[in-house]
């Protein structure tokens, strides 16, 4: 699969959760749920160098220290170590193997904690569409021939075709 087609996957599971937790179109909730779905499904192919996610987190890098004064003058409770978290979790699924940890579980997992340790408490609005659209995206490529190692560190690639 392609970023298009993940970004599609993304805003199509966004919406879907909004609808099923009934969520008025005409509040602020549905964008949060729909970015977070759709940030999601895209963020698992951060292991492939010239993804779409890959040079959006490169910039995302370039303006962290704007974001951090950004933070502090809007009074938003963000310190070095929790970027610096962020910021290793991201190195480390970049560096992973194509669909091994950022298409696992483990992935998965680890992505929950680093929302945890960065305050990010708010299941119905970020985590959860999130996590469905990470989910998204690893179902996605387990319907390609390739599969995805969905067990990882086990080094079986589980495909549903």
């Amino acid at each position: 699969m392609n970023g298009k087609a993940h970004l599609a996957a993304g805003l199509v599971t966004g919406v879907a959760y909004a609808n099923f937790i009934g969520v008025d179109y005409t509040q602020m909730p549905i964008l949060t749920i729909v970015s977070a779905a759709s940030i999601g499904a895209w963020l698992p192919d951060i292991d492939i160098k010239n993804s779409s996610i890959n040079h959006l987190i490169k910039r995302f890098l370039v303006i962290t220290p704007f974001l951090i004064v950004a933070a502090k003058f809007f009074s938003y409770r963000i310190t070095i170590e929790t970027l610096m978290v962020v910021i290793l979790a991201l190195i480390v699924f970049r560096l992973s193997k194509h669909r091994s940890l950022s298409h696992s579980l483990l992935g998965l997992i680890i992505t929950f904690f680093v929302f945890q340790f960065s305050g990010i408490t708010d299941f119905k609005f970020i985590i959860d569409p999130f996590a469905l659209g990470f989910v998204s995206h690893i179902f996605l490529d387990m319907l390609t021939p390739e599969g995805v190692e969905l067990f990882f560190p086990v080094r079986k690639h589980i495909k549903i075709f």
